[in-house]
């Protein structure tokens, strides 16, 4: 995909500033009620001076992020209590004997007090059975899971893809 502009890298990273400034404002459940396309826009906004992208190409994407933002978070709306507790938070992992560095995207708080983790994808046909078997080809959920000191009962992928908008986890 060299020389499409943002290349996938970049649209990820912007997904991800994106996501981040937007609950970073709003914090739980209860802030997606009332009018939030302020918060949306400066965090689309925000997003795209972070890439240091310019010009119409600039304005375009925070376009797309806007509306990619409005169809994700009309997801999160259907959703019971949750308050975000981390975001982008970088994590240590060791296991058998080997030592990783990661970055869990979001942890929310359920209602009941235990936490999931989400990891936000877009165009990745990862799903929960890539987690299962020997050798599972996405076993950062999983072992942020393991490894959490927090109390985990959910870890899902939520799937930013325009028309596809999901969570897949256990």
């Amino acid at each position: 995909t060299e020389g499409v502009w943002p290349n996938l890298r970049i649209r990820g990273s912007l997904l991800h500033a994106l996501m981040a400034g937007i609950w970073s404002e709003l914090k739980s459940r209860e802030g997606l009620d009332g009018d939030i396309s302020p918060v949306v826009s400066r965090a689309a906004e925000n997003a795209v001076n972070e890439q240091g992208i310019e010009g119409r190409f600039a304005e375009l994407e925070k376009q797309r992020l806007i509306r990619l933002a409005g169809e994700w978070l009309a997801i999160e709306r259907e959703r019971p209590f949750f308050e975000v507790v981390r975001i982008e938070q970088k994590r240590a992992l060791e296991i058998g004997g080997l030592s990783f560095n990661g970055r869990i995207d979001r942890m929310d708080r359920l209602a009941d007090g235990s936490h999931a983790i989400i990891d936000y994808k877009t165009g990745s046909r990862a799903t929960p059975n890539d987690w299962m078997g020997e050798r599972p080809d996405e076993p950062q959920l999983p072992l942020y899971a393991v490894t959490a000191g927090e109390d985990v009962s959910a870890v899902a992928f939520a799937k930013l893809k325009t028309g596809e908008m999901k969570f897949a986890g256990l």
